[in-house]
């Protein structure tokens, strides 16, 4: 969850892009959690929720110890490549099967499995994994209290922090995938060419910077437990929150003098849950 950063172009506003691209992604994986969410609200009645926050804490640390011990214990990158793309496509198949069925399930999920491996550029990565984030979310968030939510993202904002500045395993973690080539965040070029790029061309050495996948999932995952029970508009204050955390987020790293990876996830989880608040108090 480690937000990274190397080499920045002072004659270009790479501050401004590299924003706007967070944004975007998590408006887009916001969205997406939305119409899942909401398809499925008007298709299937509302069962008791099926997670807790244990579930949802157990899971996340049983997946940290289990990536910690490969990276001790393995040293190609296929296998980090295979866990990461089969999650994703899991999601994204997931997605488009609650917003189209399952045969367009099959069909998208083909061709985004061609595109990846065929233009494995950054953009084709963003976008796939913003997809495949969004329809993992969507599955769990809709089963799943939001209060229990509330406790996953507080837990993790902790954990965050101890993680990146403490420990540091989060950074040593995130720049290990990233020179085994694999990415499990989302890419974020400077400049606008930087998105046609490569995946094998992206490293520490040329100005990008990675935004975490939790990121940007666990405040949809607020959204989508909200939206179950709520529905989509009283839910918007949530995003609306979420995203101003994230601009936070960004303004804070680029004011750095020095760049280093900085925890991300607080100030996102503070946003949505003071988003949340509003949606308790306008809707509740």
């Amino acid at each position: 969850m480690a937000k990274q950063h190397k080499k920045r172009v002072s004659r270009f506003r790479s501050p401004d892009f590299v924003m706007l691209q967070s944004m975007a992604i998590l408006m887009l994986i916001g969205g997406a959690v939305l119409w899942a969410v909401s398809a499925a609200r008007q298709t299937v009645t509302l069962a008791a929720p099926a997670y807790s926050s244990w579930d949802i804490l157990i899971a996340f640390t049983v997946a940290t110890l289990f990536l910690f011990l490969l990276l001790k214990t393995v040293r190609g990158s296929r296998l980090f490549e295979a866990l990461f793309v089969f999650a994703v496509f899991l999601g994204m198949g997931s997605l488009v099967s609650a917003l189209f069925g399952q045969g367009w399930a099959i069909l998208v999920t083909a061709a985004a499995v061609f595109l990846y491996y065929r233009e494995p550029r950054v953009i084709t990565h963003n976008l796939i994994v913003a997809g495949g984030t969004a329809g993992v979310v969507a599955s769990v968030g809709s089963a799943i209290n939001p209060m229990s939510v509330l406790i996953v993202l507080a837990v993790l904002a902790v954990y965050d922090l101890v993680a990146v500045y403490g420990t540091k395993h989060m950074v040593v973690m995130a720049e290990t995938l990233v020179r085994h080539k694999v990415f499990f965040g989302m890419i974020l070029p400077e400049r606008p060419r930087g998105l046609l790029a490569l995946r094998r061309q992206v490293d520490l050495k040329h100005g990008v910077s990675f935004l975490g996948t939790g990121d940007v999932a666990l405040p949809c995952l607020l959204l989508a437990a909200a939206a179950a029970r709520y529905g989509t508009v009283p839910t918007l204050p949530i995003l609306v929150g979420a995203l101003a955390g994230l601009v936070a987020t960004d303004l804070l790293f680029f004011r750095q003098s020095q760049k280093r990876p900085m925890a991300a996830l607080p100030p996102i989880s503070l946003g949505s849950i003071l988003g949340y608040a509003v949606t308790l108090f306008a809707f509740g």
